[in-house]
């Protein structure tokens, strides 16, 4: 496992927000009013809005985290993870996991590695849960 720099200042807490938002813009601006500057560290979307460059709506305070080959691939992505820049950006990283409804991103502090995994699941299929059992089973879950 790779040796991270200490962070600093990182929270005694961290706090997540989690919706599906049906696609819908004026759901997402008020969710994004709704979380505030400060009060989430991670916003866990299903079913955000896209337009027409596949990006979604956040504001300065939140980075935006894709699936991995968002912007390769012609499916639609129906998970999108947002991250608050409150995080030190040498705390978290993106989980690299092949599927257009997963978003992984990892957490690291004095308590360990925490990852948190914001899947969209399709009631059609199971190949996001496929794909996130491969990863759990996979040495770079380790």
């Amino acid at each position: 496992m790779p040796e991270y720099p200490p962070v600093v200042n990182q929270p005694r807490r961290l706090t997540i927000w989690q919706q599906n938002l049906d696609r819908g813009l004026d759901n997402q601006h008020e969710l994004l009013q709704a979380m505030g500057r400060d009060r989430y560290h991670f916003a866990a979307l299903q079913e955000p809005y896209m337009d027409h460059n596949k990006k979604t709506r956040a504001n300065s305070w939140w980075t935006a985290v894709y699936p991995t080959g968002h912007d390769a691939s012609e499916e639609r992505s129906r998970a999108v993870t947002l991250v608050s820049r409150t995080l030190p950006t040498n705390s978290w990283s993106q989980i690299h996991i092949p599927c257009p409804d997963l978003v992984g991103v990892e957490f690291r502090g004095d308590f360990g590695t925490l990852r948190i995994m914001n899947i969209y699941n399709d009631g059609d299929h199971d190949e996001t849960l496929e794909a996130l059992w491969n990863y759990m089973h996979s040495p770079e879950s380790r």
